[in-house]
């Protein structure tokens, strides 16, 4: 997908976008853990930086007591197995510098 992008784009051209971020199972865990996430996608497609949502939505995003409530049938607005999971980190998101054309 991302060579997709980078015909888009081209070479002039950042791209700042949510996407789903998978990380593999940590040793001890059985399913992967998944991000709400923004991406800075740049020239050839290349992703120059990530950051993961930290406060996420309770019924959106993620089930609060999730065991608890999917006995009761209900379920989350998000189809993300296991709901998502809150980033850790605060990451400063560099986007590349950019001209404004003067008229």
């Amino acid at each position: 997908m991302l060579d997709r992008i980078a015909t888009v784009l081209g070479d002039k051209t950042t791209l700042i976008t949510g996407a789903v971020r998978a990380q593999e199972p940590l040793p001890g865990e059985l399913n992967a853990r998944f991000f709400n996430s923004i991406y800075v996608i740049g020239k050839g497609g290349q992703i120059q930086g990530f950051a993961d949502k930290m406060h996420l939505v309770p019924f959106g995003e993620y089930l609060p007591l999730q065991a608890w409530v999917d006995r009761l049938g209900l379920r989350q607005l998000v189809r993300v197995p296991g709901g998502f999971t809150p980033g850790l980190v605060h990451r400063m998101l560099e986007v590349p510098a950019f001209r404004v054309p003067r008229p």
